[in-house]
């Protein structure tokens, strides 16, 4: 009866009735089935064993090729949460990113998804919504935006994440996004791109 009308999660056809009090968000849900605490999912971050410096090395040259300015990952396109605000968050920030050299993360065609890792790691910032990105980022130290999906599914950003903002809070709070764009560029000549420490 205690999960009547509650969420009830699908997976490889079997269903699981969420205990909310055990589990306060999905992120909590699958590390406990998975057989660790919170405190343990909180500090481990992802491992890629099979990493090719080529690729990458092939991929920020076509990304980044003149590195005049610091650059800026925007990764606005999520399948499972879409986001909806990128109009207004594009009007909104338009100043900012000018300041940048942006790359759209969903234009990225990278034989492998975690080739993205050096791009990551020679950013000066991300601002993402709640996709697969927000956790590739996880596997870095960049600093980064995240837009989460509101309320229980929600994900619960790990890392280096200097602000988070629920979906339905999006528009008020862009301004404070502006202030973290003018943070990166304000941290250090735009002429020197950040190196940040790599994790194979």
């Amino acid at each position: 009866p205690e999960w009547r009308g509650g969420i009830t999660l699908n997976i490889h056809v079997k269903r699981f009735s969420v205990d909310m009090k055990k589990d306060p968000h999905y992120s909590a849900s699958m590390w406990r089935r998975a057989g660790f605490t919170w405190e343990e999912a909180m500090k481990l971050r992802p491992v890629f064993d099979q990493r090719n410096s080529e690729r990458e090395d092939a991929l920020l040259n076509i990304c980044w090729p003149n590195r005049k300015k610091p650059l800026l990952l925007l990764a606005y396109a999520g399948q499972s949460s879409p986001w909806g605000y990128q109009p207004e968050a594009y009007n909104a920030l338009l100043k900012g990113y000018r300041q940048f050299h942006c790359v759209h993360l969903a234009s990225i065609k990278a034989a492998r998804v975690f080739d993205m890792l050096t791009l990551f790691e020679h950013a000066a910032g991300l601002v993402t919504v709640d996709s697969l990105c927000l956790h590739l980022a996880a596997a870095t130290d960049v600093p980064y935006v995240a837009f989460t999906q509101n309320f229980w599914l929600g994900s619960v950003p790990k890392g280096n994440c200097v602000l988070q903002i629920p979906y339905d809070q999006t528009l008020q709070r862009l301004p404070e996004v502006r202030k973290v764009l003018e943070g990166w560029w304000n941290a250090r000549s735009p002429s020197q791109p950040m190196l940040v420490s790599q994790h194979a």
